[in-house]
């Protein structure tokens, strides 16, 4: 399946703002803490692989949408609530933020609920 450029911009939009915090290009030691350096070609690679079978997730990406859950739960309440997520909706628990961080990831449609998940962007 080849990258679309709705997606393909999806996936610039977290490259950019939550990694290559120096907009280089690349993910550097200096932009995250694992000692490795990933292109932007290679970032949305990895993303293409994961839409192809979100189920087969590696470890570092589930781990990354764990890290995103807390993140965004800011209460530390075990559900992100209307004031934390964008959605609309009154809550998200884990189970159904994971869902949405798969359909992220893999959507094509753009007024998907999982397009949401990182605030209100345009793509």
């Amino acid at each position: 399946m080849s990258l679309s450029e709705f997606r393909r911009k999806k996936l610039l939009y977290v490259f950019n703002v939550f990694f290559d915090v120096n907009q280089s290009g690349t993910i550097e030691r200096k932009d995250f803490e694992l000692a490795i350096e990933v292109s932007v070609e290679e970032w949305n690679s990895m993303w293409n692989d994961y839409a192809q079978n979100p189920s087969a997730a590696l470890k570092w990406q589930q781990q990354y949408c764990h890290f995103m859950f807390q993140l965004e739960d800011a209460s530390a309440d075990g559900s992100i609530d209307c004031d934390e997520f964008t959605t609309g909706k009154s809550s998200v628990g884990w189970e159904e933020f994971q869902e949405l961080w798969k359909e992220y990831f893999s959507t094509e449609d753009p007024t998907a609920a999982g397009n949401f998940i990182f605030g209100r962007t345009s793509f």
